[in-house]
């Protein structure tokens, strides 16, 4: 029987939705040097920086 939401304390869902989110992230094309946060990712999957999107 599937399990609701409801039935997940806080730190469970957290862990549900990082597993899934690591593995979209993987799927895309992520190799994990974790620099999703400074813009300079190198696959481009993770950055917001024009020039690295487009170029």
């Amino acid at each position: 029987m599937p399990r609701i939401a409801g039935d997940l304390d806080e730190g469970q869902m957290v862990a549900h939705v990082a597993r899934h989110t690591r593995a979209m992230m993987t799927a895309a094309g992520c190799i994990r040097v974790q620099r999703c946060h400074t813009n300079t990712c190198p696959t481009r999957v993770a950055t917001h920086a024009v020039r690295r999107i487009c170029g």
